[in-house]
């Protein structure tokens, strides 16, 4: 989970993310309400290589998530191929 939840002082609702790093949908978005029930996970599926994510924002309306241009691959280490994260 996101080390940056959000909280919607209005709704009382929590917003996160959670990153799985070897399974597609890699981000998904979910949330909890007022009374700390979690919500249905959100896939975003235009997230199609895992990227280093670390915070998001929200809107009244919008959960907006940047997507970088840095890819994580863990095998370029393994394989003495370079850096975990590559532009």
């Amino acid at each position: 989970m996101t080390g940056h939840p959000k909280v919607d002082k209005d709704s009382k609702e929590t917003f996160a993310l959670h990153c799985k790093p070897l399974i597609f949908p890699y981000i998904t978005y979910f949330y909890f309400n007022e009374d700390g029930v979690n919500q249905k996970d959100v896939p975003l599926l235009s997230i199609n290589q895992l990227t280093p994510i670390h915070d998001f924002a929200i809107t009244k309306q919008f959960a907006i998530f940047p997507e970088t241009q840095l890819v994580v691959a863990p095998t370029n280490v393994m394989l003495g191929r370079g850096m975990p994260v590559v532009f």
